[in-house]
């Protein structure tokens, strides 16, 4: 079969270069045996070679493949009429699978469902014969090479993704009629949503995700009927995270993980998907956007603790410190760096040549000996090995008295420089990154949020400041019904 031509590695033969798959189409041309049978849908040859040897039937290929498999993968009608008398025959055939880790893991049902066939797949799991393997035939993982992420096939492994990542619905409908689990996840710890997003789905994405959501909600409707319902109700809030918001082991929603493989369509729609429309007027709509996952907090883990130095330099202690690091980094390091790149370039362009490099690996090999010569790495013996050895070991010597000897201590003195003039005023200096600090905070700031801090305080009312204050009063309703008692006393008191 022409998908079986992916290399198989484990499984070449010993005394022959030819591949595992090679091999496998050579014996299927082997008059007498039971893959020639196979090929040519031959039924009455089939019955005579199980009835003299009934395990044969059990019989692997040379990519860890039964009988059965052949005939799903050759998936003409004969074919198929022959399967089922097979299966029909030696029922526990159907849950054989695959044994070599090209094709790993793989049964007949993945077969039909690549084929498209859900005749098929409606009778691998409704038929009663096969009722008892149908759970060994819904959580069968094709793990194999074949199937890993990255290659062709990544289907998620379950006979459910392979539906979904094939874009049949019909066939998965079948699938979960028969109780497939919709929270499957495979050995990347994708879920059906995170493949659907590999594989650029977003019809089938709304289809599934809306499957799931029904599904919650009837089990939480016959929950609420059940007799102890509050601990049913709380043991699946506990465990049903919403599928669109559970991660990878990479740690990516589908979301995110749209936006990592660059899948500009599918980021959009599940962008637009997650939107929220507060109000409509004609063609206007006020929408929102969850940011949730798309301001990801891992960048602000990772480089947020830079912020801390820019608050840092209000206080006299750390201040000029900071602002001394900010005006070496910016000003000597950087002037430093323009004049070395020059030298770099140039040196290991020299280098490049010299050691007879070939395309840019070379020269990216050269900057980067370059870039370690600078801090005294260097191999000598590799300089003395060129055909121009006394160029080469010149070089190298004038290159680490310029560059190492004048250019890093000519930094460091800029940098003992840069300190002196800064400590002379560290307090002027101080008290200049507090106003700037405060003049920043408040440049970023909008005037209504200015006001803001001031509205908590006061509210303000044709120009004038009011202080605004919730009173409540608990005994209001207890006078009235006093003053009402008073009246009826001296009512009373009149009638007397």
């Amino acid at each position: 079969m022409a998908r079986r031509k992916e290399s198989a590695t484990g499984a070449l033969d010993k005394d022959s270069n030819q591949s595992a798959v090679e091999r496998q189409t050579e014996s299927s041309h082997k008059s007498g045996t039971i893959w020639d049978a196979i090929r040519k849908a031959d039924q009455p040859s089939l019955e005579r070679l199980l009835d003299a040897d009934p395990n044969s039937i059990n019989t692997r290929g040379f990519v860890g493949e039964c009988p059965i498999h052949m005939l799903f993968l050759y998936g003409t009608e004969a074919h198929l009429n022959m399967a089922q008398y097979l299966i029909t025959r030696f029922p526990e055939i159907i849950i054989q699978s695959y044994n070599e880790a090209e094709y790993y893991g793989e049964i007949v049902l993945h077969i039909a469902i690549i084929n498209r066939n859900a005749t098929m797949v409606e009778w691998l799991l409704g038929d009663k014969r096969n009722r008892p393997y149908q759970e060994q035939q819904l959580t069968a993982a094709a793990s194999g090479h074949f199937f890993q992420f990255g290659r062709p096939c990544y289907y998620g492994e379950n006979p459910l993704a392979f539906a979904c990542c094939t874009n049949q619905w019909n066939i998965a409908e079948i699938l979960l009629k028969y109780g497939a689990d919709l929270d499957m996840v495979d050995s990347n710890g994708n879920t059906i949503l995170h493949l659907l997003v590999i594989h650029n789905l977003p019809k089938m994405y709304t289809k599934f995700k809306k499957h799931w959501l029904d599904q919650q909600a009837t089990v939480t409707n016959e929950s609420d009927d059940d007799d102890d319902k509050g601990k049913v109700v709380a043991s699946v809030k506990e465990k049903k995270v919403p599928l669109w918001n559970r991660l990878n082991k990479d740690g990516f929603t589908p979301l995110t993980l749209a936006a990592k493989l660059g899948q500009n369509d599918m980021f959009s729609f599940l962008f637009d998907e997650r939107k929220k429309v507060q109000w409509c007027y004609g063609p206007v709509s006020c929408v929102l956007y969850p940011l949730d996952e798309v301001d990801l907090e891992i960048q602000q883990e990772v480089i947020g603790w830079g912020y801390m130095l820019f608050f840092v330099m209000a206080f006299q202690l750390t201040g000029p410190f900071v602002v001394m690091i900010y005006e070496m980094l910016f000003n000597d390091v950087l002037r430093f760096c323009i004049i070395y790149m020059v030298f770099l370039v140039g040196f290991s362009q020299a280098f490049f040549i010299l050691f007879n490099n070939n395309g840019f690996s070379g020269f990216f090999l050269s900057v980067k000996q370059c870039f370690f010569g600078m801090l005294g790495d260097f191999d000598i013996d590799r300089y003395t090995g060129t055909t121009f050895q006394y160029v080469s070991v010149s070089l190298l010597v004038i290159y680490v008295v310029v560059v190492s000897i004048l250019l890093l201590n000519l930094l460091i003195a800029m940098m003992g420089d840069t300190y002196g003039n800064i400590i002379e005023g560290a307090t002027q200096i101080w008290h200049l990154e507090q106003a700037r600090i405060v003049f920043a905070i408040e440049n970023e700031m909008s005037a209504d949020e200015r006001m803001l801090n001031e509205n908590k305080y006061w509210t303000t009312i044709d120009g004038k400041r009011y202080l605004q204050v919730e009173e409540v009063d608990k005994d209001c309703f207890r006078d009235i019904n006093n003053d009402n008692r008073d009246d009826d006393n001296n009512e009373k008191k009149r009638e007397t």
